[in-house]
């Protein structure tokens, strides 16, 4: 039950500082939310490395 109140309070604070967002865009700023909080125990250098390449698996698999 803590693993999801503190995903929901890490959302609701990363959202504030966007002052809301649209219905049709808030999937997106989760799942981008959802990447960062289970991953948030990488270093920044493996954080960028995940990164590039979950975005290469996603290009090569819509090309």
């Amino acid at each position: 039950m803590n693993g999801i109140e503190g995903f929901w309070g890490c959302l609701k604070e990363h959202l504030l500082k966007h002052h809301g967002v649209s219905k049709y865009n808030l999937i997106y700023y989760v799942k981008e939310q959802e990447f960062r909080f289970n991953n948030r125990h990488l270093s920044t250098e493996e954080f960028v490395l995940k990164l590039i390449s979950v975005l290469l698996n996603f290009s090569s698999r819509n090309a």
